[in-house]
């Protein structure tokens, strides 16, 4: 029974990637969805921006950890919330595949054998290759406020570079 759901959920997946790759051909000035990987690396950094925590210390001179929002305009903000939300469905797809692959590799065993451990890693790469189903909203990078002083907005925005990078695909420089 679980072999028939797999291969029904790879037949799924499969009719997926075919009919998200010939809408991409006939619509060439359309970008393309996002990977499954990509999705995963923007929901990092997504969280990254939304649970910011910066390190301080308190009256008794303890060192303790503080949240730090950065100061992001009410756009920004919502394409936040609309690109976790998106990246949630994402993640629940992409965690239910991983765990049916597993159980097809490993068989009865909770943990892949060594000898199945290429296969796994190649079926897994592909995984993450895979366009997702995730419409992600865009952000102009002026909006983080990264250089930008008063009034224009409202603070500068120390944004680290790691998360910078991981939302490259959204940002429309």
């Amino acid at each position: 029974m679980k072999k028939h759901v797999f291969a029904l959920s790879l037949l799924v997946a499969a009719t997926f990637a075919a009919s998200a790759s010939s809408r991409a051909a006939d619509q060439p000035d359309k970008p393309k969805p996002p990977t499954v990987g990509e999705v995963l690396s923007i929901m990092a950094a997504l969280n990254g921006i939304d649970a910011h925590q910066t390190g301080i210390v308190d009256n008794a001179g303890n060192p303790v950890t503080a949240p730090n929002n950065f100061r992001l305009g009410g756009a920004v903000r919502l394409a936040i919330a609309v690109n976790i939300d998106q990246g949630r469905i994402v993640i629940k797809s992409y965690q239910d595949a991983l765990t049916a692959l597993r159980v097809q590799i490993a068989g009865e065993g909770r943990d892949v054998p060594k000898e199945k451990l290429d296969e796994f890693n190649r079926e897994h790469g592909k995984m993450l290759e895979a366009p997702s189903s995730a419409l992600l909203a865009r952000i102009k990078l002026a909006d983080l406020c990264l250089d930008a002083a008063p009034p224009a907005c409202p603070a500068k925005n120390e944004i680290p570079v790691s998360t910078l990078s991981l939302l490259l695909p959204i940002i429309d420089r």
